[in-house]
């Protein structure tokens, strides 16, 4: 069974406990609800299947007679309250707290830890007894790619964090695989840098040849303080916005 109902802020969605039916759950919420020109997916896609997933494994014990109820509510731009119910044995609170060393260590818990990490918060309804998920998707990046003969350039459109290293790993493995000798990755519009872009970068630092440069331009005040701090100068051309 698959029943679906929709308007513009909220689609609920009734189906069998079926692993099958999860990603039919994911491709409508994302078609339906999710603005995927602005905001970036992932966090969304991953959170809706773990929910499900949970809900048709552990909730129902994968009986496909016992049924889940799924909807999702808009609340605004990019920010959406997710809600999973199955009928199975009510949850208590506490089990939706993830010890992450814990769950590191266990084969299960896993698809918790991804809840708890995309998420602003979650929690289990009182009255309804389902799980409650508000997730705050991030904007879209855009890398502002341009490619020459002796250059990559890169003109990150926002700050760049944890959520948008996938591509950019991608064009920094693209440019590593090349011939071109130079890439700029200019910061005129990034006010922040997170420590894991940061760490990305001293790993690629590592995989440049002799005859080869990676430099950062047009970088802000307080980044380059950040960058003095972190010693990325030493191993970066880098130069300040009023360099340029």
């Amino acid at each position: 069974m698959y029943k679906l109902n929709a308007d513009e802020k909220e689609l609920t969605i009734q189906l069998a406990s079926k692993f099958t039916l999860i990603d039919r759950v994911v491709e409508d919420t994302i078609a339906m609800m999710v603005d995927g020109e602005s905001y970036e997916t992932t966090p969304i896609n991953q959170v809706i299947r773990e929910l499900l997933l949970n809900a048709v494994e552990h909730g129902n014990d994968n009986a496909i007679e016992k049924m889940i109820t799924f909807s999702i509510v808009v609340l605004s731009p990019g920010r959406y309250r997710i809600s999973v119910l199955d009928e199975g044995k009510k949850l208590r609170p506490k089990n939706l707290i993830v010890d992450l060393q814990i769950a590191a260590d266990s084969p299960r818990k896993k698809g918790m830890i991804i809840v708890n990490n995309f998420c602003d918060d979650i929690s289990i309804n009182p009255e309804t007894f389902a799980i409650e998920a508000i997730i705050t998707l991030p904007q879209k990046m855009d890398w502002g790619i341009s490619k020459e003969s002796d250059r990559y350039t890169l003109l990150p459109s926002r700050d760049i964090s944890a959520t948008a290293l996938t591509p950019l790993k991608r064009i920094l493995r693209e440019w590593l695989n090349s011939s071109v000798p130079l890439c700029e990755l200019n910061l005129a519009r990034v006010e922040s840098i997170d420590s894991i872009t940061l760490s990305l970068l001293i790993s690629f630092s590592k995989e440049i040849v002799p005859g080869r440069s990676l430099i950062i331009t047009n970088v802000n005040s307080e980044l380059m303080q950040l960058f003095n701090v972190t010693q990325l100068k030493r191993l970066f051309t880098i130069t300040g916005a009023e360099d340029e």
